[in-house]
């Protein structure tokens, strides 16, 4: 998801800030999305310009401004190059209007009230410096931080002068870049490592960050890392996540708002496997909150599923009906389901069904449930489809793909093929979708 800034400096000449190049990797602090004012300073005079300005996940820097703010603008330039590391800014502008032809550098940092300066130098009639500063608008910091504390089992209380560390990580990005330093720690002889948990256990799965790493023997640990999460924190299937069906935080539920970063033994989770295969807590550190990380190379669409009348599929008035939320692109298919007015009891399960009929060409199952006696339903999960949707054997190539809640009674999850049809008890996607998996060429 893209943030944007605007920034209008008040030089009568094209200005063009000038940001020094983000390395590979690294993690902007903050986030400068959005409208700016920005006072720019030559020879002793003020010169007010707008500024709209648009970060991407990477640091990337777009966007445009004028002269004087508040327009009409008899200067205008826009952004042909801009970055954020840290907290520097480079952004380099051509003039559009006014000053065609003329070039202006801005480089400067941000303050820790988000607000901004720096200089500035162009080409207009030779070569003019001066400085700048933002009058209007404010960064968002992008840099979250995380405790983790050693707790006790029993009451979940943090331990008094116990192990403990902290996680400094990005709130958004294209990757999770994150560093985490722990100490006190308990077992120096063993190998530990940071982790996802979603709920609920054995958390599947949930993602190891970084690499394992063993305490020092002043008892500290160092981990850090920049992976692709192909997710947002928490995910879909986290029932930590406030949108997923099964969200809960109750006096008597361990779930939390946000996503759970643990540090455990090595030896007790399976990073393959992508789940915990052991449980020691009391070697283990606990987030003091949950955390929220906005991947912005993941889409979350929702499709809308209906009871419909088989005579004309027209969507039945006050019928049964069903809403998927998922991801994309992404190597697995995170999804969370919810579903009404259904059959009560009644076993169901969720299909991608691949015209021609039975639906197996190649189709997928992607889960089943059993629906509550009022005739409710719902899941979350992930599950690794190996394919695109559609796929190109599918009839439906390439416009998408259907996607049905049917009676598991009627369907082999096996071969992904329907073995009855009841179409009165069933619900039918709203419009087709499209999924890109990530792990298919």
């Amino acid at each position: 998801m893209k943030k944007t800034i605007t920034i209008i400096s008040s030089l009568a000449l094209s200005v063009s800030l000038l940001v020094l190049p983000s390395p590979v990797g690294a993690v902007a602090d903050w986030d400068v999305t959005g409208n700016w004012v920005v006072s720019f300073e030559y020879l002793g005079g003020y010169y007010s310009h707008d500024m709209v300005l648009t970060q991407d996940g990477l640091g990337n820097i777009t966007g445009s401004g004028g002269y004087p703010a508040g327009g009409p603008y008899s200067f205008a330039w826009t952004i042909t190059s801009g970055s954020i590391s840290g907290s520097n800014t480079s952004l380099t502008m051509d003039y559009t209007v006014g000053a065609v032809g003329t070039t202006m550098h801005m480089t400067g940092t941000v303050a820790d009230n988000g607000t901004m300066s720096g200089n500035w130098d162009d080409n207009y009639g030779g070569i003019r410096t001066g400085t700048w500063s933002t009058t209007s608008g404010a960064a968002k910091n992008n840099l979250g931080h995380l405790y983790l504390y050693e707790k006790d089992s029993a009451t979940w209380n943090v331990v008094e002068d116990g192990a403990w560390g902290k996680m400094e990580y990005n709130l958004t990005g294209s990757t999770f870049d994150f560093v985490f330093n722990g100490h006190k720690i308990k077992d120096v002889a063993s190998s530990y490592r940071l982790i996802y948990y979603p709920d609920p256990w054995p958390a599947n799965n949930l993602i190891c960050l970084g690499e394992p790493s063993t305490p020092n023997k002043g008892k500290n640990i160092h981990i850090e890392g920049s992976q692709e999460l192909n997710t947002d924190l928490p995910a879909l299937y986290d029932w930590n996540n406030p949108d997923n069906p099964n969200y809960s935080t109750g006096p008597d539920s361990t779930m939390i708002n946000g996503a759970k970063i643990w540090l455990v033994l090595n030896s007790d989770v399976d990073c393959t496997a992508k789940k915990m295969m052991g449980w020691q807590p009391s070697s283990y550190l606990f987030e003091k909150n949950g955390i929220f990380y906005d991947d912005v190379d993941v889409t979350t669409n929702t499709l809308d599923l209906f009871e419909k009348n088989p005579s004309d599929w027209s969507v039945v008035p006050s019928g049964a009906s069903g809403v998927l939320t998922y991801n994309t692109p992404a190597p697995s298919f995170n999804y969370s389901f919810t579903a009404q007015g259904l059959l009560p009891s009644t076993g169901y399960s969720l299909i991608y069904y691949a015209n021609p009929w039975p639906g197996n060409n190649p189709g997928a199952f992607i889960v089943s449930g059993t629906s509550d006696t009022d005739g409710d339903l719902s899941f979350s999960g992930s599950v690794d489809l190996g394919m695109d949707l559609p796929h190109p054997a599918d009839a439906n190539y390439p416009s998408g793909a259907k996607i049905w809640l049917v009676k598991s009674a009627d369907y082999n999850e096996l071969t992904n093929a329907m073995t009855g049809w009841n179409p009165t008890e069933y619900l039918f996607e709203n419009n087709l979708i499209q999924y890109d998996d990530t792990d298919i060429p």
